[in-house]
């Protein structure tokens, strides 16, 4: 690759139960580089973090567990009982989190110039920010699948799975975003396949 300023790092997203992560370890396994935004998060969110304070002070210390850390579950259940507080966790987290992605990506790039670099990012339309990345992926499934899935992940019932899946994005409007589109809804073969004919196109990008 070259050097360029001007190169952006891959973004892949989808919606929950998706099957992202999936993905994401397909591109890994062709050669790419993979970045968790999750992961990252996680960090960012540490106990006593500038980024879990500021949600303390919005949502207050029913998120925290015994421990002093974020209580996903809770988080969750407010951000199911809130059609506000959904944008009011990003808005709180985005100056925290947004820096600490483009540095992993920036010394990712350059540490290995060359390699496709992309970054999973479950919440890339829903921040607002998807110029940060290009080209950007978009894992589809059908709704009804997605809720499906998540039911049998969680253990919840449909109108649960239902609100949680609602909370994002829906899908068809990020597939109106995407540059490709990979439909993870037939078998693990098919998928793959798509996987690595995008892949072949990010190669002549990162590698031009």
């Amino acid at each position: 690759m070259s050097c360029c300023s001007h190169l952006k790092p891959a973004g892949l997203t989808g919606g929950i139960a998706s099957g992202k992560t999936t993905v994401a370890a397909m591109f890994a396994k062709c050669g790419a580089l993979t970045i968790n935004t999750d992961v990252i998060a996680a960090d960012v969110l540490q106990s006593g973090s500038p980024a879990l304070t500021a949600l303390v002070n919005e949502f207050g210390d029913r998120i925290l567990d015994t421990a002093g850390a974020l209580d996903r579950r809770t988080m969750l259940d407010i951000l199911l009982s809130d059609s506000t507080a959904l944008q009011k966790q990003l808005d709180i987290l985005q100056p925290y989190l947004l820096p600490e992605i483009d540095r992993t990506v920036q010394n990712a790039m350059k540490s290995e110039p060359g390699r496709v670099v992309i970054v999973e990012a479950p919440l890339l339309f829903e921040y607002g920010k998807p110029e940060r990345y290009d080209p950007i992926i978009v894992v589809s499934i059908p709704r009804h699948l997605q809720v499906t899935r998540l039911m049998k992940r969680s253990g919840k019932d449909k109108t649960w799975a239902s609100a949680v899946v609602d909370l994002q994005w829906p899908l068809f409007e990020k597939e109106k975003h995407a540059d490709y589109i990979i439909y993870n809804d037939s078998s693990p073969e098919e998928t793959v396949l798509q996987v690595q004919r995008v892949y072949a196109e990010l190669l002549k990008r990162f590698t031009r």
